[in-house]
């Protein structure tokens, strides 16, 4: 489920910020818990999601942050997610977990959430999946278990809020 609007009141530093300056124009994407690397962004971002009500406990908030082409393998994760867009944009494909054995996750036992194969691979052709451009003040809702695969098509600031 993509929310429209869902940060329109997000207090958070737009793209030409001195965040950016400092941590989105390297090469090397940024994925840490806010608060713990980048203060001056998770005094910004609220610690409860949009659409509160909807979400139990949040376990954990990270931000995302890096330049167009950053891409998070196919994967799933065993908590709900909320993948709120802040600024720029990215590319989502989501497959059900009734899919697991035709993703290919590797044997062992760190990876098994973790996909052998891109969600472009021709092998995964005919799996049912479901794609979405998420957007700037966009929030995408993505369940427990659901494999996903997600790829900045521009230089990008998210925000995950995990529940259980």
């Amino acid at each position: 489920m993509c929310i429209t609007g869902a940060l329109a009141d997000w207090d958070v530093p737009a793209r030409s910020s001195d965040l950016w300056r400092r941590w989105g124009a390297s090469c090397v994407p940024v994925e840490t818990r806010l608060g713990d690397a980048l203060p001056e962004l998770g005094e910004r971002v609220p610690r409860e999601p949009p659409l509160r009500e909807a979400a139990g406990r949040v376990y954990q908030r990270s931000v995302w942050l890096g330049p167009a082409g950053t891409r998070t393998p196919l994967h799933r994760d065993p908590y709900h997610n909320l993948l709120c867009q802040a600024w720029g944009a990215k590319a989502v494909r989501l497959y059900a977990p009734k899919h697991a054995a035709a993703l290919a996750p590797y044997p062992q036992h760190a990876l098994r959430n973790t996909s052998q194969l891109d969600g472009g691979d021709p092998r995964l052709t005919g799996v049912p999946c479901w794609e979405c451009e998420l957007r700037a003040t966009e929030a995408l809702y993505i369940p427990r278990r659901w494999w996903h695969e997600v790829t900045a098509t521009s230089a990008s600031l998210s925000v995950s809020y995990w529940w259980t």
